[in-house]
């Protein structure tokens, strides 16, 4: 995973990042509506399965503008590979294939995801050793929850982190693979290091009921604390094998 995704599915931080053909947007009978939320939380948004491949295209944002760098396009392959226990809990290994522009691989890497109830935690190694629920379903619609935090320190100073989700409605998505109607899931994280503190939206993530993350975006944005500008980074689902 590049800047962001908790593996290409985690950049999707993923993302990542669970399962993703024609999606039919879901009615609502006039007579009997259904609340939105209550049709959030009973979705099929984490559709996972070993054997499942997701396919992505991903490109850089422009730091200055924020559009498309052509040059930068290249293919992500996400692939469920087989079902493990670890930390104590069964979970989905997760292969993420990064290629460069070329074509060629430039790297894999290996996460772990685990759903429960519509949550999906991600399995932080490293040295850390422990799950952490990324996606909270269960929170609802348009209310933020806590995501992880943590301390860490950089040059001597002692940085507190708070990494923070959010749900939004539903909103209409264009990809590759065709048009959707997606949850959008903000990231936000917040620092904070003696009298500096510093908040900022990390990505946000597009769930289509049935197709799991359909895009993941990065925007493009001043580092915080300074005045350089950061390019941005985006995937889109281009297609999937079920």
């Amino acid at each position: 995973m590049n800047r962001g995704r908790y593996g290409s599915f985690t950049r999707f931080m993923m993302l990542f990042a669970i399962g993703l053909a024609g999606l039919v947007p879901m009615g609502c009978d006039k007579e009997n509506p259904v609340d939105e939320d209550e049709s959030f939380l009973s979705a099929d948004l984490f559709p996972l399965a070993v054997g499942r491949i997701l396919v992505f295209t991903t490109y850089d944002l422009d730091a200055q503008t924020g559009q498309k760098v052509e040059s930068t396009v290249h293919r992500d392959v996400s692939y469920f590979q087989a079902t493990v226990t670890i930390g104590g809990r069964s979970a989905f290994r997760l292969i993420d294939s990064i290629y460069t522009p070329q074509g060629t691989i430039e790297r894999i890497d290996t996460s772990y995801i685990a759903v429960n109830n519509g949550d999906v935690s991600l399995w932080e190694g490293g040295g850390e050793n422990e799950w952490f629920d990324f996606v909270q379903r269960s929170a609802g619609l348009n209310n933020e929850y806590i995501i992880r935090q943590y301390q860490e320190t950089e040059d001597g100073v002692t940085l507190n982190v708070t990494i923070k989700g959010k749900f939004y409605d539903k909103e209409s998505v264009t990809v590759p693979i065709g048009t959707v109607d997606a949850y959008k899931l903000e990231i936000k994280v917040s620092i904070q290091a003696g009298t500096f503190s510093s908040d900022w939206i990390d990505q946000y993530l597009y769930f289509a009921e049935g197709y799991g993350p359909v895009r993941m975006t990065f925007p493009s944005q001043t580092i915080p604390g300074t005045t350089e500008k950061a390019p941005g980074e985006e995937s889109l689902l281009v297609s999937k094998n079920f």
